[in-house]
Order: structure tokens, then C-alpha cells, then sequence
């Protein structure tokens, strides 16, 4: 029988904002009032602000001087600098994963994903294929550093998901996946990678796309 774990009052409060947030319940750039958190959760402000200062350390929010807490504004420059950073990790988790061997364990956890993928019957189990696909890699990286850098960005890059995921609707594809398994069966990890950076170029331009329909729609 496993372990039961309850959570603490400030782990709820930090998740609930953390996925009002990354699915934009909470928009970006909003202003985060405490007072109004204490009446929306009625509680003190203790837990609320313990939970908007693991916010601030993971990247979603931001302190400004006279405001106080706001969610992060995602601009054109933000995204192309997650999105490069991000792509960096996962090579990496990529080319470790492949060179440590292990390829029908690594190929076979690829291709539960890429099933569970095809047999989704909406775009949140599908995003949600698409990462676990990602993460295969780091596991077989072995590589405690490098998983350590990638959840440094992962909440700036469940934002940016969560967006791709909205404007995508129905449409996400995962041809560049498939590309990405067929290329570790064969063990060529330059093939793997570069099908990993189509993947993100064009989640980039879509994403870019997004960020221009979501001012003008704004304006």
C-alpha cells in the first residue's frame, strides 16, 4: 500500500495559482492582490505569500517596486529565449539518452507516449503525451544537473504549452516525435536532434503567431 502524503496549506495554495496561471485562468501580466487571494481562499496572508515566493523563485511571478506580485508578461523576446533554452535541455537530455545506451527501454517508453498521443481525446492529454515523450530522455540521461536546469524553465515553458495548446486546438501534431523515435532505433542521435529542432522551430512561429493575435485581440 503506498504512502499516503498530505499537502501541506501552502503547497494547495501554490498549486491552485501555479495552474490558474500556466492555463491563464490568471492572465499574463495580471497583478496578484493578496488581500484578494485571503478573501478568494479564505485564509491569512502567510500561506498565500509563502506560495507567491516559491512562484517568484520558479519564474511566474514578479515583484515590482509600489505594485507588488504580477504574473509574468510574455513578450516576442521571452519567447524565443524559453524556446532556445528549452530546445538546449532536451538535445542534451537527447544525446546523453542515446549515448548511455539502453535504446529498447528508451524506445519503448517513446512509443507508450507517442500511443497514448494517438489514442487522446482532447488537446490536454495530448500535451500531456508530448511531455512525458520529452522526459523519457532526461531518465535516461542520468544526468541530475541537467534535470535540475530543466526545472528551472519548465514553469515558464508549461506557460507557453498551455498557449501553444489553446491556439493548436485539435491540430497538435506528432510527426516530428515519430521522427525523433524511428531516429533513436537507429541510434542516430544527429538525426534526433535535429527532428527535435524542427519541433521547436515551428512551435516557436506558432507560438510568436499566438503572442500577435492575443494584442490585437487585446487592443
Amino acid at each position: 500500500m503506498g504512502t499516503l502524503v498530505k499537502q501541506s496549506l501552502v503547497d494547495q495554495i501554490y498549486i491552485q495559482i501555479r495552474d490558474d496561471i500556466i492555463e491563464q485562468v490568471i492572465p499574463w501580466g495580471k497583478r496578484l492582490n493578496v488581500n484578494e487571494l485571503q478573501d478568494k481562499f479564505g485564509i491569512s496572508s502567510t500561506p498565500i505569500r509563502e506560495a507567491l515566493n516559491r512562484l517568484q523563485k520558479e519564474g511566474l511571478i514578479e515583484y515590482k517596486n509600489n505594485i507588488g506580485a504580477s504574473v509574468i508578461s510574455i513578450e516576442k523576446k521571452d519567447i524565443i529565449e524559453i524556446q532556445e533554452v528549452a530546445l538546449t535541455l532536451d538535445c542534451a537530455a537527447i544525446r546523453y539518452a542515446i549515448e548511455n545506451g539502453r535504446i529498447d527501454e528508451i524506445s519503448n517508453e517513446l512509443l507508450h507516449n507517442i500511443k497514448n498521443f494517438q489514442e487522446a481525446n482532447d488537446e490536454i492529454k495530448r500535451s500531456e503525451s508530448i511531455e512525458e515523450f520529452i522526459r523519457v530522455f532526461y531518465k535516461y540521461a542520468d544526468n541530475s544537473r541537467l534535470i535540475a536546469m530543466s526545472k528551472l524553465i519548465k514553469g515558464q515553458q508549461s506557460m507557453l504549452r498551455s498557449a501553444y495548446r489553446k491556439e493548436r486546438d485539435g491540430m497538435t501534431s506528432i510527426d516530428n516525435h515519430i521522427n525523433i523515435y524511428n531516429a533513436v532505433l537507429e541510434k542516430n542521435i544527429d538525426s534526433a536532434v535535429t527532428s527535435m529542432e524542427k519541433e521547436y522551430k515551428q512551435a516557436t512561429e506558432i507560438l510568436l503567431n499566438c503572442l500577435v493575435h492575443r494584442k490585437s485581440s487585446d487592443s
